[in-house]
């Protein structure tokens, strides 16, 4: 295998690792896929959204998930993703096929949800022990179609898509294999790797494309669904109140979080949105159609308090102190 020098990626292999991998496939838009060319360019009659992620996880499925991560701050926006701009930063003397694999993964997922790798930067360098991704995602807005979590009022409704602490249990599941092994069968543990494979907002997004009543989305990242739910209603200076029952949970990761003895609902959980709506059981029933898993968790409050029903008991929420998983890692 040809290990690569630092510096940027060379011709030859830009051309047989990057270039015959990746394929055009929206007409709008004019990538940056070409010896000399470092930009491109949309062509489009609605608003443009961007948002970008960072991400240094040492582990397989790195550039999957800084490209969800990318578009799920896009999606909160109320933007259609269309494409992402990919930089990979690798340790010096990395084989070649590690960047072939890295483009074929992301080649593979633009497939899947149509989406156009718009271009991008490889480079290598001495200083680096792992990999870092930086993806910058792009997407369609309609021009009259504004999402803010400054416009939430009290009772509204709050949708949950898919489970807590999502991303972060897919991380654990891949990078602590072998200590959860000592306790759960191995086709157990890769059940729960697959977790990765559900990280994706894109057809959340076009779902949520053709629904009246959305008045805010917020991703579930750092901090879990519980760190979420207080950045939610910052700006908007209103209340939540949620029954705990009602938080979408998934038995893989209820174990993972007990193995680890780290708190599921304040685990990264990228992958996941808050919807607030007028109408929460036409956005589960318009999800559910597509086999997206969602729940009404809530509602907001006028007041500022955050509160968690667990039976008859309230528990107020508390500011964000990171997240759970780097307890871990």
């Amino acid at each position: 295998m040809i290990q690569m020098k630092k510096g940027k990626l060379r011709e030859p292999q830009l051309k047989r690792s990057v270039l015959r991998i990746a394929k055009n496939r929206i007409e709008n838009i004019i990538p940056a896929l070409s010896i000399g060319i470092d930009s491109a360019r949309i062509s489009t009659d609605k608003d443009i959204a961007t948002a970008m992620s960072l991400c240094d996880i040492n582990m397989p499925g790195i550039e999957i998930i800084a490209v969800n991560r990318a578009i799920d701050n896009l999606v909160t926006s109320g933007a259609l993703p269309i494409g992402f701009m990919v930089n990979i930063l690798l340790p010096e003397k990395t084989e070649e096929g590690i960047v072939r694999e890295i483009m074929k993964s992301l080649e593979s997922y633009a497939s899947n949800y149509h989406l156009q790798i718009m271009g991008g930067h490889t480079e290598f360098l001495a200083s680096l022990i792992s990999p870092v991704i930086t993806v910058t995602a792009y997407g369609e807005v309609d021009k009259d179609k504004i999402l803010s979590v400054r416009n939430i009022k009290p009772e509204q409704e709050i949708v949950m898509t898919k489970w807590v602490g999502l991303e972060g249990s897919a991380i654990l599941a891949q990078l602590k294999e072998e200590d959860l092994c000592t306790v759960y069968p191995k086709h157990y543990i890769e059940d729960a790797k697959e977790l990765i494979t559900h990280l994706s907002t894109v057809e959340e997004a076009r779902v949520l494309q053709n629904l009246t009543g959305i008045v805010a989305i917020h991703d579930v990242s750092t901090g879990g669904v519980f760190g979420a739910l207080w950045e939610l209603v910052q700006e908007s200076k209103v209340g939540v109140q949620i029954e705990l029952k009602q938080i979408p949970v998934k038995q893989e990761i209820i174990e993972i979080s007990e193995f680890f003895n780290i708190n599921p609902y304040m685990l990264r959980g990228n992958g996941s949105l808050l919807i607030v709506t007028e109408n929460g059981q036409e956005v589960v029933d318009a999800l559910g159609k597509e086999g997206i898993n969602s729940e009404i968790i809530g509602r907001t409050t006028c007041d500022n308090d955050k509160v968690v029903i667990i039976e008859e008991e309230k528990r107020f929420l508390n500011p964000p102190k990171g997240d759970e998983l780097q307890k871990i890692l």
